[in-house]
Formats: structure tokens, C-alpha cells, sequence
């Protein structure tokens, strides 16, 4: 069906929110657009530092600040759940966690007799599961976790 070839583990993000649009969202609520910092400059998104210089990054750091805030340290989890992404992988350890979560779809398909699976899910998902399982391993769950959510799915001692 897809001809995927699998002879080793695989982890691959076909799709995610951007940070940034959650970031509006949350200063759409509270009326504190003009405290923004990620600029969208044609194909480029970033900031200007404080020398005046652009820095190209998914999320300025006001906005990745306010997103962790938010979300994590004030525990308005429906933001977190705005974090949308789309992993596949032939990983069933991983996906387990994902399985059991009502925040995540999990589909499989068969593929040269191997399973796959396609998991759409939430940062909140995440986050909730590493708390809650112990059979997560933080690096692997990083290769499916988009890099501009690491910052938020820090496993606390």
C-alpha cells in the first residue's frame, strides 16, 4: 500500500501545529497581541533580538515563554492540546501510551507484512503520558515530537 521500507525503527513527523499560531491564540485571549515577538517574514519565521538583529526560529522567546506559562506552569491544558502533530511509526512500545490517551488516534496498516502506525495526537497527550508512564523513553519520544515542542516535555525528577 505505501511501500514503506522497514528494516529498522521508524520515526518520522508528517505533519504539526505551528507554535506560533498557539501562541496568538493565547494572546488573542488575553489581549496581548502586542506583546508578540515571532514575525513572520515571507517563508521566514523568527525574531528581532535585542541588538536588532533577525533570528530565525519557529517561536520568538516572549511567545515560546508565554506558551510554556500558560500551558505547563498554570496548567490550562486545552492550550497544550492547540499543539497538534502527526507521527508515524513502527515502534508498538511507543505507541502504546498513545493508544490509551482519549487526546490521540491511533491507526494501523499493514505494510510487507510489518504494522505501521499512524498517530495524530497533542503535546498535552505527551505530556500527561510522561507523567503517568513509566515506559516512555524521553529520546525516542523526541524523533516523533516536533523540536519546537522539546522545550515543554521536560521529564521532571
Amino acid at each position: 500500500m505505501y511501500n514503506i521500507k522497514i528494516n529498522k525503527p521508524l520515526y518520522t513527523v508528517l505533519a504539526y501545529t505551528e507554535p506560533k499560531e498557539t501562541a496568538l491564540a493565547i494572546r488573542m485571549c488575553h489581549d496581548t497581541c502586542d506583546q508578540a515577538d515571532t514575525i513572520e517574514l515571507g517563508d521566514d519565521i523568527g525574531y528581532i533580538n535585542e541588538n536588532d538583529e533577525w533570528v530565525s526560529t519557529p517561536l520568538g522567546p516572549k511567545d515560546k515563554v508565554l506558551i510554556d506559562k500558560i500551558g505547563n506552569k498554570m496548567k490550562h491544558g486545552s492550550t497544550l492540546e492547540h499543539l497538534r502533530f502527526v507521527f508515524v511509526t513502527n515502534d508498538k512500545i511507543l505507541v502504546e501510551p498513545f493508544k490509551e490517551n482519549c487526546y490521540s488516534r491511533v491507526t494501523t496498516e499493514k505494510d510487507n507484512n510489518k504494522e505501521v502506525y499512524f498517530v495524530s495526537s497533542n503535546i498535552r497527550a505527551v505530556i500527561e503520558s510522561i507523567v503517568t508512564d513509566e515506559r516512555i523513553n524521553l529520546d525516542i519520544l523526541k524523533q516523533v515530537i516536533p523540536e519546537p515542542y522539546h522545550y515543554l516535555i521536560v521529564k521532571e525528577a
